[in-house]
């Protein structure tokens, strides 16, 4: 089974082996890079990484020091830079300023993700580059990464988080599972509508305190957990202009859209 788009999590790709007893393998790759670029061995029994590059493709790691990431870490951790055949030439159709930020000379592309290699010599994703928000405290955070993470929830259909340079704390704007919201009124008795359902402080404490539950075994650090969130049944998509055809949230949009409850969120928390 070949799994691809997103990252699978160690433990979730563990039971996937043994509940199919097949090879389960990952590939990474880009748009920009006609797919595949990275592919797990098929034999490898590791987890949690994506193998090594495909034939077609040279890569190399450079420090992001405003993120601690050095090459001459041991091991090595850095952005991922590609290049080969595989990769765009031409860049992004009528986007100049994106095109020189990710295409850079002598035919690399930038990939935005942050790797480093394990024991086996296969490489791994920690972090993200691009997403990353400054706190008030100092510290930086990578939501994409806390999303992920959060991702492993039921209650999650879609989540979306974000956090002002001058706030100490994160928020979240989360599209909740139909599926998952159903069963919480039916275990609840709660025979309401999901619109109101939605608008409960127990549901929102609930999940809330399961995402923070998780955070925790996944290693999140508590500037880096929610605080708070606000719930939405309109779904991030291409049409609401919320979601990229490649299936990513648009950050800006998506933070135009919510503005007034996150703002909300912020003010609430320091009324309390």
């Amino acid at each position: 089974m070949l799994n691809s788009s997103a990252p699978l999590d160690g433990e979730v790709t563990k039971k996937l082996k043994c509940i199919f007893s097949v090879p389960i393998v990952e590939g990474y790759g880009m748009t920009e890079t006609l797919g595949p670029a990275f592919i797990t061995n098929s034999i490898d029994k590791n987890v949690g990484h994506i193998g090594g590059p495909l034939p077609c493709v040279e890569f190399k790691f450079v420090s992001v020091p405003e993120m601690n990431y050095l090459v001459t870490d041991d091991p090595p951790r850095g952005e991922l830079y590609i290049r080969g055949p595989t990769v765009c030439k031409s860049g992004y159709f009528k986007l100049e300023k994106e095109t020189k930020e990710s295409f850079l000379e002598d035919g690399w592309i930038a990939t935005g993700d942050i790797v480093t290699f394990n024991k086996n010599g296969s490489t791994s994703i920690i972090d993200r580059k691009k997403n990353i928000y400054k706190l008030a405290q100092g510290e930086y955070v990578a939501v994409e990464k806390i999303e992920s993470y959060y991702k492993q929830s039921l209650h999650i259909n879609q989540i979306f988080v974000y956090g002002y340079s001058h706030e100490s704390f994160l928020v979240s704007v989360i599209c909740p599972s139909v599926d998952a919201l159903n069963q919480w009124m039916k275990e609840n008795k709660i025979k309401k509508t999901h619109e109101e359902v939605i608008q409960m402080d127990q549901y929102k404490k609930d999940v809330l305190d399961e995402l923070i539950n998780i955070g925790k075994k996944c290693g999140l650090h508590g500037f880096e957990q929610i605080k708070d969130i606000y719930f939405t049944l309109e779904e991030f998509t291409i049409q609401n202009n919320l979601m990229t055809p490649t299936a990513k949230i648009k950050r800006y949009e998506a933070f135009k859209k919510f503005k007034d409850n996150i703002d909300e969120m912020y003010a609430k928390a320091k009324q309390a």
